[in-house]
């Protein structure tokens, strides 16, 4: 579905570009969008820890629109003096007879000029779409209580990033970006075990907080290739079990099941990118 998507959309370019052009606020800083999937790592033990040695890491996929740059440098006045001289001999006559003439020289200054120097774009970019993942897996067994389970996490999300800097100096194709960014994620009807007891659990919305490093590659005119590494800390502090059948659980059962959830993920991404200008040809 996703590429069906884009597909299209490049497709209906030409036509579409009229319709950027007149676009108002607030699409009237919408500059591209970005695809991306990644490979999730995590210690299934204890899902709190950093971990990037998993046998069996899980899938992850996004999608974002970008808006702006901000915060770039006005474009700034420059004014100079233009300064023109002429000179003209002026013919005096002479108080004696046989005395020389007089020559007089007259300056000239001319009015201003002023021309301008733009200033450059921003550096710093909104992401703002949604993410989604099919596994992640948690088999707690400590003082909290027990808990195995692998259940599907996804939800709205939104990032600033900060860049494009260039990769390095002379090669204009490649370029950095570090984007701190969160997403807001709740796992509903997550089914799991306690020791031999199913349960199934439900839990509050919670702020996944996610910093990455990303570096890029220009391989076509508005479209960019993008990989790198991101970390995930997902903390639930209210889980709400039940069993499978939505009944309420006796107090032994829920006095050996955790109350709160903690998974954080290290997460290698690739992706790609479009830029809507450069798509456009604006």
């Amino acid at each position: 579905m996703a590429t069906t998507t884009v597909v299209a959309f490049l497709a209906c370019a030409p036509a579409a570009r009229a319709q950027f052009n007149s676009v108002g606020p607030p699409f009237a800083k919408l500059t591209g969008g970005y695809l991306w999937g990644s490979l999730g790592y995590r210690d299934v033990e204890h899902p709190e820890r950093f971990y990037v040695r998993d046998d069996q890491p899980f899938v992850r996929g996004g999608f974002a629109i970008l808006f702006g740059p901000f915060g770039g440098q006005p474009d700034t006045t420059v004014a100079l003096d233009s300064v023109r001289t002429t000179v003209e001999w002026i013919p005096g006559p002479p108080s004696t007879p046989g005395a020389m003439h007089i020559d007089t020289m007259r300056t000239v200054r001319a009015v201003r000029s002023h021309h301008t120097l733009p200033g450059r774009d921003g550096w710093v970019s909104i992401a703002t779409g949604y993410l989604y993942s099919g596994g992640y897996q948690v088999n707690l067994h400590d003082e909290r209580g027990t808990l195995s389970s692998t259940f599907p996490v996804g939800g709205f999300y939104a990032s600033l990033m900060f860049g494009p800097f260039p990769a390095w100096q002379g090669s204009r194709f490649f370029f950095w970006h570090v984007a701190l960014g969160a997403g807001v994620l709740q796992a509903k009807g997550a089914n799991g075990s306690s020791d031999s007891t199913l349960v199934r659990f439900d839990s509050e919305s919670a702020l996944a907080p996610e910093l990455s490093l990303l570096l890029g590659w220009r391989a076509h005119r508005g479209v960019r290739v993008i990989g790198g590494i991101s970390a995930q800390h997902i903390r639930w502090s209210s889980l709400h079990f039940t069993s499978p059948s939505e009944q309420p659980l006796s107090d032994e059962v829920l006095q050996q099941l955790p109350e709160s959830l903690r998974l954080t993920s290290v997460h290698l991404n690739l992706g790609i990118g479009f830029d809507v200008s450069d798509l456009f040809g604006r």
